[in-house]
């Protein structure tokens, strides 16, 4: 299979939040923060690289489930407001990947949340795990953002190194 642009690590995207999105606040709701993440790098993957994940569901008989979700909410991404979803790949190993997604205000760059999402390469007919095939390991080492200043290992200093860069709240927002 031939990819494209694996030199861009850092993928954007814009989106528009929608009516259907939101509670009663005007606020997105706070489910719908992992739907728009996965969603979103999906299709930059897609659109960016040319790598659909769910072709390689069929080819394969393998994909990817989430096994484990770290999020952080900052502030609410309002009606009809325009934010702009940031994704990259922290991390990966012979059967998960750890891509981490950002969400902020197009307008202001106002972080909206932070999220790392640990992902398992499994056997859909035996719900098993299975291991990647060299094929993509060797897409995926193109695509990891091995930034040496990025932390990577623990998320709460993820979070102070945000901070630090001016991209999100200090004090953070309940």
């Amino acid at each position: 299979m031939e990819y494209s642009n694996l030199n861009q690590k850092i993928l954007r995207s814009e989106h528009r939040i929608r009516f259907s999105e939101c509670d009663a606040f005007g606020h997105m709701n706070n489910a719908l923060y992992l739907s728009h993440f996965i969603e979103t790098r999906t299709a930059q993957l897609r659109d960016t690289h040319g790598f659909d994940a769910f072709e390689q569901g069929k080819t394969t008989g393998r994909n990817w489930v989430v096994q484990d979700t770290r999020i952080r909410y900052f502030y609410p991404a309002q009606l009809n407001k325009l934010v702009t979803t940031e994704t990259r790949l922290l991390e990966f190993d012979r059967n998960t990947l750890r891509p981490e997604g950002l969400m902020y205000d197009y307008t202001t760059g106002r972080l909206h949340a932070l999220v790392w999402f640990r992902l398992s390469y499994v056997d859909l007919e035996r719900g098993r795990p299975a291991r990647h095939e060299p094929e993509f390991l060797s897409l995926v080492e193109s695509l990891l953002d091995d930034s040496p200043e990025l932390e990577r290992d623990d998320f709460e200093k993820r979070i102070k190194q945000i901070q630090s860069e001016g991209r999100a709240p200090v004090a953070i927002a309940s």
